[in-house]
């Protein structure tokens, strides 16, 4: 706060204070009032200022510097490399064991990655029962069927039933003995199948998978090269759409009507 003499009041007042002495007073209190206030204002304003201003703080990265060297000092060597002994120490501290115990080990993952995608395929093995007989187990649909086969004369029975009887179409039956065409066996075989489930066709698509997975069993070396070929050793996974809510059927949808 500023102090003003009576003098300098004056000074700013009309008619150079020339009033009467209670209007004289009151002016100079005015005025005084006045001029506290503008203090206040100022401060305030200054306040408002140091609060954006960023603070002086040292940088930490700037403490350590490089001094600069007297032009008259010629005492210290410039040419010797100062960083010299702590690469010869770096050196030393190198554990050579330790890198060629890691280089080992790349070697060794190497070895068994290539191992891995060079190894040989799996070798079948045929399988032949007490009897004679190799077993043949397929699918279709949701039909199942359990074969047997044996060295005979080609006679084919179905649950007990002629092979001739049990499936009356000809397109089924000629489906079921492909895999015997196929390895050129037909009439060396006799074939005693179990079936369940199903519908007809669903019945023989199992049968004829039965049939070539019990000839890939009796003799895989001989056998498998032709049925792999014709696909009849993978299972047909193909199965009826289900239906769907709101649908006549698995994709038939009602007629639609605009209104």
């Amino acid at each position: 706060m500023r102090l003003l003499s009576m003098k300098s009041l004056a000074s700013h007042l009309p008619h150079g204070g020339k009033t009467s002495n209670c209007n004289f007073r009151a002016a100079m209190v005015a005025r005084w009032f006045s001029y506290e206030r503008s203090d206040q204002k100022q401060d305030a304003s200054a306040k408002r200022r140091s609060r954006f201003q960023i603070p002086h703080r040292e940088n930490p990265r700037l403490r350590v510097h490089a001094v600069s060297i007297d032009h008259s000092d010629y005492s210290i060597d410039l040419t010797e490399d100062p960083f010299a002994e702590d690469e010869e120490e770096d050196v030393d501290i190198i554990d050579h064991d330790k890198i060629a115990e890691a280089v080992q080990q790349d070697e060794r993952l190497k070895q068994e990655k290539k191992e891995k995608w060079s190894r040989r395929p799996p070798i079948h093995v045929s399988v032949i029962d007490e009897k004679g007989q190799s077993y043949g187990k397929g699918g279709r649909k949701t039909a199942t069927a359990r074969v047997w086969i044996q060295p005979g004369h080609g006679e084919v029975t179905v649950n007990g039933i002629p092979f001739i009887k049990y499936f009356c179409r000809a397109a089924l039956r000629d489906d079921i003995l492909q895999p015997l065409v196929v390895t050129k066996t037909c009439g060396r075989f006799d074939v005693n199948a179990v079936v369940q489930g199903g519908g007809m066709s669903g019945q023989a698509g199992a049968l004829r998978h039965g049939l070539a997975r019990a000839l890939n069993k009796y003799n895989p070396d001989l056998y498998r090269p032709a049925l792999k070929y014709k696909g009849f050793l993978t299972r047909d996974a193909r199965k009826v759409e289900r239906k769907k809510v709101g649908l006549k059927k698995a994709r038939k949808a009602p007629q639609w009507v605009r209104r």
